[in-house]
């Protein structure tokens, strides 16, 4: 392996930043979708689709950090020993899996069950994908990268409300 030029250390951190900066900003703002999704949900008419009353909505809502909790260990048992990013490519799309199966849920019981799954399912992936963080970049640039990565999860409330927004309207 020839050795590390500055010029090439240069490319090869524009490249990472070009690639790896944008997955890992995506998958994040994917992940809290379903979150946003649920919220827009209250205003969109999930109490009279559902029959369910305010207590029931925040048990429904309440269902995902309990699966979330309980995910914690087994997945991360599970990202040590399979390669991450056969872990998060296997965890993400289960989550579109059981997020797609949401938009059938017609009843309280169905609806609090599949947003434990989704807890369940995603608790792994933002571990892993911190733990990507820290395999590409210096702890110099994890200080810029982290609060990028952070703000996927506050800055995909403003495309999904606007979407919200339109889709009351047909």
């Amino acid at each position: 392996i020839p050795e590390l030029t500055p010029e090439k250390e240069r490319k090869l951190v524009r490249k990472l930043w070009v690639t790896i900066v944008p997955i890992v900003f995506i998958v994040n703002a994917t992940l809290f979708i379903d979150k946003d999704a649920v919220s827009y949900a209250s205003l969109l008419g999930i109490f009279p689709d559902m029959n369910i009353d305010k207590s029931k909505y925040n048990n429904i809502q309440t269902f995902f950090y309990v699966g979330y909790l309980v995910g914690q260990i087994p997945s991360h048992l599970i990202f040590q020993r399979v390669p991450i990013s056969y872990y998060i490519t296997g965890a993400t799309a289960i989550w579109a899996l059981i997020s797609f199966a949401t938009l059938g849920s017609k009843s309280y019981a169905g609806m609090s069950l599949l947003r434990f799954f989704l807890g369940l399912v995603e608790s792994g992936i933002t571990p892993c994908v911190e733990h990507t963080i820290g395999m590409f970049f210096t702890i110099e640039e994890q200080a810029y990268v982290n609060p990028i990565f952070w703000i996927s999860c506050l800055g995909i409330d403003i495309p999904t409300g606007f979407i919200s927004y339109g889709l009351q309207f047909t």
